[in-house]
């Protein structure tokens, strides 16, 4: 399917905001897509050019990105998970497959704990593991990495320095990271799927998360770094389709 091409556009009005969506209607399975923090639904094109028309697949852009509203809230994990769960259940789609990349996988992760009706979940290199702010925090580096980030963020697709920053304070607050006791909450059928040379978040994370969602897979691509579904698109596809294949 083409991008520019084969899917329609919208905007549905959630509790916080509109979120701007492009959409392919297909008679199979559908397909949401959530991009990484300071992106948009822009990055899955490579990805979706390999799949066949028959799927219905929706690319977001989150609350504060893109083309989607950037209202003055508090960015939290749990606002984009409420405003998904309302985007969603607009579309007549709660049972559908979440593939998520970075922040989106955080996103769709933390839906998965509060709601149990997707029928899949796809995790690729997930942010938001507390292992992983347990580290930064004993490093003592958490305000070297929250401006370095916050300079790369800002410099990305005109991404909003309010909304970023916003991004940032809330990671480090605990109520929303991806912690033992929130993932064990999971039950919905789950790959987790990492790049082997992700520097970004190392590939070390993705047992942690693997091991904490009862009866994930964990799909290691070799050679790959933090995206996974661009640079290594076949693999990534391959990975989705064996998933979607299991789930009936």
């Amino acid at each position: 399917m083409d991008m520019e091409n084969d899917f329609t556009t919208g905007l549905q009005e959630t509790r916080n905001g509109r979120i701007y969506y492009l959409h392919h209607a297909g008679k199979g399975r559908s397909l949401v897509f959530l991009h990484g923090v300071g992106a948009s639904h822009i990055v899955w094109k490579r990805l979706v050019e390999l799949m066949p028309d028959s799927y219905d697949v929706y690319l977001l852009d989150l609350l504060g990105h893109g083309m989607s509203d950037a209202p003055a809230i508090d960015y939290t994990i749990e606002a984009q998970v409420h405003s998904l769960r309302d985007f969603l259940s607009a579309q007549n789609r709660l049972d559908c497959v979440v593939i998520g990349h970075s922040y989106g996988a955080w996103t769709a992760a933390y839906y998965a704990s509060l709601f149990h009706e997707l029928s899949g979940i796809v995790l690729e290199d997930s942010a938001g593991i507390k292992e992983e702010f347990d580290d930064i925090i004993e490093s003592g580096m958490v305000a070297e990495y929250k401006d370095s980030m916050l300079k790369q963020l800002v410099n990305m697709n005109n991404n909003k320095e309010y909304v970023m920053k916003s991004i940032l304070n809330e990671d480090f607050a605990i109520r929303n990271q991806l912690t033992k006791d929130v993932l064990a909450r999971i039950s919905t059928k789950t790959v987790v799927v990492w790049g082997s040379d992700d520097k970004i978040v190392e590939s070390k994370y993705a047992s942690y998360l693997s091991s904490g969602i009862k009866g994930s897979v964990l799909k290691v691509v070799q050679g790959a770094g933090h995206s996974p579904h661009y640079a290594h698109a076949q693999e990534f596809y391959s990975i989705l389709s064996d998933f979607l294949s299991t789930l009936g």
